[in-house]
């Protein structure tokens, strides 16, 4: 978000007139401290209560990863050419796509057959393909936070985040649980998933995320509500 400029000048005169704001996550909190916001800070810890598992069962690989996954809209601002464009080189990987949107004739003209798009999913069947994953990919240009990202992990999945998602600095910088690519640098994107796909670094991530406490993460955000 832009933080100079005339665009800026517009947010600040906003927030101004702000007592009081609520963010998912860090990434959001410095914004509006870059903007200049006086007011009251309260995190809320995500941006909604998801179809939650109480804990899924720690799943170590046995072999580098191979299945990747990829859950939203399929819009310009997801940034899924570039994606694409890195698992069309290589073949030994399974990209599925779970969603619709715009750009999807699009992509599947450019996907080659290693890209499986599986359209819409009911949540309730959402659930199992995230358990079947070996890694969980969100490549946007501009994304103010992810909801997907806390699902994915939430079902055991490492994830590898452009750096422009707004929960990559929660869930990777602090929870520990993926790893962040520059969405621009075809090549940092492929380095990247290189290595998420080690087993031995993606089993670590999946430790990790054994000892998330997502029970707390749930009651902090309901509580971040009542004041």
């Amino acid at each position: 978000s832009k933080v100079e400029g005339s665009r800026a000048l517009l947010k600040k005169l906003f927030l101004s007139r702000i007592s009081k704001a609520l963010v998912p996550g860090v990434s959001n909190e410095k914004l509006l401290c870059q903007l200049g916001f006086k007011g009251e800070i309260i995190k809320t810890h995500g941006v909604g209560l998801y179809n939650r598992n109480r804990r899924v069962p720690f799943r170590a690989l046995h072999e580098d990863a191979k299945k990747f996954l990829y859950v939203g809209r399929l819009s310009i601002e997801k940034n899924l050419k570039s994606l694409i464009t890195v698992f069309n080189d290589c073949p030994e990987w399974i990209l599925e796509i779970v969603g619709f949107g715009p750009q999807e004739e699009q992509l599947k003209l450019m996907a080659k057959k290693n890209v499986i798009f599986r359209g819409a999913v009911k949540n309730t069947d959402l659930l199992e393909i995230y358990q079947k994953s070996d890694v969980f990919v969100l490549p946007s240009d501009r994304e103010p936070w992810g909801l997907v990202v806390e699902e994915a992990i939430n079902n055991g999945v490492p994830v590898a985040l452009s750096s422009r998602v707004g929960a990559a600095e929660d869930w990777v910088g602090i929870h520990k649980c993926g790893l962040t690519f520059n969405p621009d640098d075809i090549d940092d994107i492929k380095h990247t998933l290189d290595v998420i796909a080690n087993k031995e670094v993606n089993n670590d991530f999946r430790r990790r995320i054994q000892g998330v406490d997502f029970d707390y993460i749930e009651r902090e955000q309901v509580d971040s509500f009542i004041f």
